[in-house]
């Protein structure tokens, strides 16, 4: 085998191209000419016959022909972009292109006769005469006929990859292998950038503080980062496949989160929606996802990347202000903690999205009373799983802020639960608790939402605890200004009382006269009663709690009152035109609103002059904002109070309604009147306005809101009021014992007794009263004592007669109303009793209800 070593290109390496493919290919066939090389005939390849011919007998074409064509061949193997590289089996370089010299950096001069290892790196260098040797032997083939990326090896001894395809010809016994090297450096240098690009963009991903999957179409999750790993824990990495919206998002989000998900199928535009991140019961993430569908290369969208932006905080500071606009409302128009319970439960369950909330009262110590009210069960009623009365609450010192208490079995379920201390300057006086499954954590800002909500329940215990104060001191400043004028009707009454008696005792025979100057005693006392009636009422404490109060009604039953207060020297009109006109208000509101105004308008005439109080009807003012949203459709009713005194000029008008500021001289006012005006108008849903100017008198104008109907109770007790309560046809025989430390009160409760047929056994006190019934063990049907007595009181001496008596019914005497010695607690609600001064009737009627309760029991 003769070695070809000559370098590409060069005549002589062409002339030996021509003389070895004339030694090996057969004589050309008469058409080569005129098919490749002008010679052959079409469709011919030149010098390969498509059936066997007769040699040619022009040996001269041949040679000419076969010149042409490694002509051809040389021009293909100097300008191939790829480098060719032809070695024997013996591994040495026979032909080495110029693509090869530019891809190894050697000449052809440098590499021809040399083994082809040179061109390769460890170990493959090593390694490759052995791989020849063993392919020749067994025809066991790594690369020939198959190629492969390898790395070649330049002349400056730099690796590079390569993609190779090694082929081999046969012509005899004479092998030849052809190598096919293409310089894949450019398209690695490209390769690294994407992969150096992707690292980085996943890097990115990795490092992002958002939640990164892909899903496919169905919703299945594909794809994670690590930031949803971190959040969700192990039920991510072990959720590939899983349906994502089932699994991962909260229930109320999942519709949100499917419709953003169909969108983003549709286009590659982003969506947006809110939906929160949940697993199971523990900590959940509000999660703003944005989705983008990703097009395959046909431009099909098959699979949506969702990131999510954690809002958590955003949100819960909305939710936070959102809850306390609310709790603000319904602290600002309630009187109670109770009454404004249903709507601060509500806002708290809605802002921490809490399982369960309850809402309890407690002492000072942090005791728990009674449960308030619940979430999402807005009454007190039901199951609680909060602490049993008694119980005491885990606060420690601590006057604020949430403390974990422990974990709680009920209903088959465990339970953690929060307590949350409510305080004031003076104590404790509620709690929050908070329930939930044992995998909900309290968040720092939820722990310190529950701090300042409870704060502000506490402030608001105490606000309404010191408006009831004041509003009590208002009232015992009004009837310390009252004095002189009761203090002159009494006069006047007991003027009369004093000369019909003296009428009657000079007239002993005239029983027409004695009559008459009966019934006008009568007539005093009634008028009597009926003022210290409406003193007492004005001034007494009152629970807080609203029902449907006619404004009519109201301030004609304090028509005596208003005019003693405002005294002989000030004409009082009173126009009442708003007949059934009822607001829902605390009993004693509408009179002191009238009281104060009264009380100002009498101090702005010292010499007297013409007060006016009007009611009636209307439609709201225009422009009037009411304290209440809902109240600007109501009807309403207008209050009225018109005077002729000095009237205010702009500078002291701007400051009426505020806190302690009078013009009066010292003692003579607080400046606390209009302002306590002001705060009940603006708590019952009104709107107050005031008109003045100097020497021209003021105009005091209210509006309320009408009740739109009758609470329930109070609609049950109007209904009742016309009830009327008979005695029995006949007590005769029955034994009444009669304890009163006052003479003339205990004489005519006597004669009364006996008028109704019964008989009386009397006594002074309490102790006088044992001593007789333990000396002669008379029979007893009734006991009726005053409460309070010289020693033993009434109700004490109540039970050590039932002692002696048991089941003896008892009927109690009281100047104060009986309603008021329920709420004091020193008498149980429903025991019969009679308000000082009563008449026989009345009496009958109490004793008929004690009577009828006995024999019912």
């Amino acid at each position: 085998m003769r070695q070809l070593s000559l370098r590409t290109g060069s005549p002589e390496y062409r002339r030996e191209i021509a003389r070895d493919v004339n030694r090996r290919r057969p004589p050309l066939p008469a058409r080569c000419a005129a098919a490749g090389c002008g010679r052959c005939g079409p469709g011919v390849a030149p010098g390969v016959p498509s059936r066997p011919m007769e040699p040619d007998a022009s040996a001269p074409a041949a040679s000419e022909h076969a010149e042409h064509r490694a002509a051809e061949l040389a021009a293909i193997l100097e300008t191939a972009v790829d480098g060719i590289v032809t070695i024997d089996v013996e591994g040495r370089i026979r032909s080495f292109n110029p693509a090869a010299e530019r891809i190894f950096g050697y000449r052809a001069s440098e590499v021809l006769g040399r083994n082809v290892s040179l061109l390769m790196p460890s170990p493959w260098a090593e390694e490759h005469d052995a791989y020849i040797r063993r392919y020749l032997e067994t025809g066991q083939a790594r690369i020939i006929g198959i190629g492969r990326e390898v790395e070649g090896l330049r002349k400056d001894g730099t690796r590079f990859p390569c993609e190779l395809a090694v082929t081999e010809v046969r012509s005899g016994a004479r092998r030849v292998f052809t190598a096919f090297v293409r310089d894949l450096t450019a398209r690695e240098r490209v390769r690294e950038a994407l992969r150096r690009e992707r690292d980085f963009a996943q890097r990115l991903i990795e490092l992002l503080p958002a939640v990164v999957v892909l899903l496919d179409r169905a919703g299945r999750l594909e794809r994670c980062n690590r930031h949803f790993e971190r959040l969700c824990g192990a039920a991510a990495r072990e959720a590939a496949g899983c349906d994502w919206f089932e699994t991962f998002l909260a229930p109320e989000g999942r519709e949100a989160a499917r419709a953003a998900f169909a969108r983003a199928l549709e286009a590659t535009e982003p969506t947006r929606a809110l939906a929160p991140l949940q697993v199971g019961q523990a900590r959940r993430h509000e999660i703003e996802w944005h989705a983008t569908g990703v097009p395959d290369a046909d431009g099909g969208v098959r699979r949506v990347l969702a990131v999510g932006l954690d809002v958590s905080e955003r949100v819960q500071a909305a939710r936070r202000l959102e809850a306390q606009v609310a709790i603000t409302r319904a602290l600002e128009h309630a009187r109670t903690l109770e009454e404004a319970q249903g709507e601060v439960l509500a806002a708290l369950g809605h802002a921490l999205r809490w399982p369960r909330i309850e809402l309890w009262s407690t002492d000072a110590e942090g005791r728990a009373r009674e449960r308030i009210g619940g979430f999402p069960h807005a009454d007190a009623s039901g199951p609680s799983l909060g602490f049993p009365p008694g119980a005491e609450a885990p606060f420690g010192q601590a006057r604020s802020g949430p403390r974990w208490w422990a974990r709680l079995e009920s209903g088959g379920r465990t339970w953690s639960a929060v307590a949350v201390p409510i305080a004031t300057r003076k104590g404790r006086c509620g709690a929050l608790w908070l329930f939930a499954p044992p995998e909900r954590s309290l968040r720092e800002s939820e722990a310190e939402m529950l701090a300042a909500f409870a704060a502000q329940l506490g402030d608001f215990v105490e606000r309404r605890a010191l408006e009831a104060e004041f509003r009590q001191a208002q009232k015992l400043e009004a009837v310390g200004r009252l004095a002189a004028g009761i203090a002159h009707d009494f006069k006047n009454l007991l003027m009369g009382i004093r000369g019909c008696a003296a009428l009657m005792e000079a007239d002993r025979d005239d029983p027409v006269a004695r009559r008459r100057f009966v019934q006008e005693i009568a007539t005093a006392v009634d008028r009597g009663i009926e003022l210290t009636d409406q003193l007492l009422a004005f001034s007494r404490r009152r629970p807080e709690v609203a029902r449907a109060v006619e404004v009519d009604a109201e301030i004609e039953a304090s028509a005596g009152l208003i005019r003693s207060l405002a005294g002989e020297e000030v004409s009082v009109a009173i126009e009442l035109e708003a007949a059934g006109a009822r607001v829902l208000a605390e009993p004693g509101h509408v009179q002191q609103i009238v009281m104060n105004l009264v009380t100002n308008a009498r101090d702005a005439m010292p010499r007297g002059g013409r007060l006016l109080l009007r009611t009636r009807r209307t439609a709201q003012p225009e422009g009037w904002s009411p304290a209440e949203p809902d109240s600007a459709a109501r009807a309403c009713v207008e209050i009225t109070v018109r005077d002729e005194g000095c009237g205010m000029d702009p500078e002291t008008r701007a400051h009426a309604f505020d806190p302690f500021f009078t013009t009066k001289g010292p003692g003579e006012g607080s400046g606390l009147g209009l302002s306590t005006v002001y705060g009940i108008v603006r708590q019952l849903g009104g709107s107050i306005e005031l008109e003045s100017e100097p020497a021209r008198g003021t105009t005091v104008r209210i509006v309320l809101p009408l009740a739109q109907q009758l609470p329930e109770d109070e609609a049950q007790l109007t209904a009742g009021q016309g009830a009327e309560r008979r005695p029995a046809a006949s007590w005769a025989g029955r034994r009444v014992l009669v304890v009163e430390d006052e003479p003339l009160v205990r004489m005519t409760a006597v004669e009364f007794l006996e008028g109704l047929g019964c008989a009386a056994i009397e006594a002074s006190s309490a102790e006088q009263a044992l001593e007789r019934i333990d000396r002669e063990r008379p029979a007893l049907d009734l006991v009726l004592t005053d409460m309070v007595l010289p020693g033993m009181g009434g109700p004490q001496l109540a039970t050590e007669l039932r002692e002696r008596y048991p089941g003896l019914p008892a009927v109690f005497m009281s100047a104060y109303p009986p309603d008021l010695l329920v709420e004091q607690g020193r008498l149980a609600a429903g025991t019969p009793a009679l308000e000082k001064p009563f008449d026989e009737r009345a009496l009958a009627a109490a004793l008929h209800e004690a009577w009828g309760a006995h024999e019912a029991d």
